[in-house]
């Protein structure tokens, strides 16, 4: 499975402003892998 999420909020830590970030994330399910690439600048 592939899942694409755009332009969202990522939470690097509670007391700090969410950052903006383009993610996509891969589900493999033979063996159960989660990997993702997230896109984003500081």
């Amino acid at each position: 499975m592939k899942a694409t999420f755009k332009d969202v909020d990522f939470i690097l830590s509670p007391d700090k402003a969410p950052i903006r970030i383009d993610y996509t994330q891969y589900n493999f399910v033979r063996e159960p892998v989660r990997l993702a690439y997230i896109d984003t600048s500081m």
